[in-house]
């Protein structure tokens, strides 16, 4: 689905800052697993990442 963000956000009852996941590209697909693991060790502990292997190991 693409829309707005402000809608999604108006019908779950979330604030402005609220989202329910975000994406990054990276440039480098050999460093996806140490990117994950900053990016899991920078998030608070009520978030989690998962990398697009982890998501999709059929895939990998």
């Amino acid at each position: 689905m693409i829309g707005d963000i402000r809608e999604v956000q108006k019908l779950n009852k979330w604030t402005e800052n609220e989202v329910g996941g975000f994406e990054v590209l990276i440039d480098n697909f050999d460093e996806v697993d140490k990117i994950n693991e900053e990016i899991y060790n920078d998030i608070p502990s009520t978030l989690t990442s998962k990398s697009i292997i982890n998501v999709y190991p059929n895939v990998f």
